[in-house]
């Protein structure tokens, strides 16, 4: 069965409340808002580089034009994080449509 990346993803809601509780922003994937001329678009981004990003829809985008980025943490990711801070059972169910996003509530209530 495959699973969506965005189900393997923390949300952007919980990826800017997480950083504004001042988790860690170090990840393989990141939500950005780019600001280009006048527009400003979020995008999620696949990786980034040394000199800019690499968007999972194709394309580059200079670090000049990221007005923002959240870390969009893997479920690997939040794991690591929970096994540094938690020694409780985390059982995921069935009914979970997106585990990074319960992994990193647990990380929130737990913070």
């Amino acid at each position: 069965m495959y699973m969506k990346l965005e189900n393997q993803l923390v949300s952007k809601e919980l990826a800017k409340q997480m950083k504004e509780l001042g988790f860690k922003q170090e990840s393989l994937f990141y939500w950005v808002i780019v600001k280009k001329d006048k527009l400003i678009e979020e995008k999620f981004l696949v990786y980034k580089t040394y000199v800019g990003y690499i968007f999972e829809t194709g394309g580059e985008c200079s670090s000049n034009y990221i007005k923002e980025t959240y870390p969009a943490y893997t479920v690997a990711e939040l794991v690591s994080m929970l096994l540094n801070i938690s020694n409780d059972d985390i059982i995921i169910t069935k009914e979970v449509d997106n585990v990074a996003d319960f992994l990193a509530n647990k990380l929130i209530i737990n913070h």
